[in-house]
């Protein structure tokens, strides 16, 4: 496939092949989400939080989303807080997440970092191999199958993903961090 990118007859042979056969096409599209879906669970594992972004990286960022949430005109900062937001708020505010997202991985993965992203998923697929996880291995290559894609940072899912999920960590470790300290004054005050 790769060699037939650059060869546009070889490559117009393949679309004509796939298309005169629906359930090859089906089939490659089934096993593209399979992979993808195996790379978001890999994100979300304990033993591969090392690939999630630094806070140091996330700074900026948490400023920039803080700023987005609170000028947004669908009034998340007035939601009381516990509630759960209607659908419209929710998809509004994914929105949001998820075009920041998207920003980051462009502005984040300049080729030193992605080669050390790709550095860092070789390594774990080494450990995940020895151990003989097979759930690991899947979501490994996924990531990688997902890398190799030629488009722009911000159109690669896989690092969109990344970014989703570091700032997910991070948003998670802060409200815990907060609600301790916020647990603790009143245990000490108690």
């Amino acid at each position: 496939l790769r060699d037939m990118r650059g060869k546009p007859d070889q490559a117009e042979m393949m679309e004509k092949f796939l298309a005169s056969h629906p359930e090859l096409h089906a089939m490659t599209q089934a096993q593209c989400e399979a992979a993808d879906e195996a790379a978001g669970e890999l994100l979300r594992r304990e033993d591969a939080g090392f690939l999630l972004l630094t806070s140091e990286e996330l700074e900026p960022w948490l400023a920039v989303l803080n700023h987005l949430l609170a000028s947004a005109p669908e009034g998340f900062a007035s939601l009381p807080r516990g509630r759960k937001p209607d659908e419209a708020i929710d998809r509004a505010f994914m929105t949001i997440f998820y075009d920041l997202a998207s920003e980051m991985a462009e502005t984040i993965f300049i080729p030193a970092r992605f080669d050390q992203l790709k550095a860092q998923l070789r390594q774990l697929r080494s450990r995940f191999v020895a151990e003989d996880d097979h759930e690991g291995i899947a979501g490994i290559h996924g990531a990688l199958m997902g890398l190799q894609a030629e488009t722009p940072h911000q159109d690669r899912h896989f690092l969109t993903s990344l970014c989703v999920e570091s700032l997910r960590a991070e948003m998670d470790a802060m409200f815990a961090a907060s609600k301790g300290a916020k647990d603790g004054q009143g245990e000490a005050g108690g």
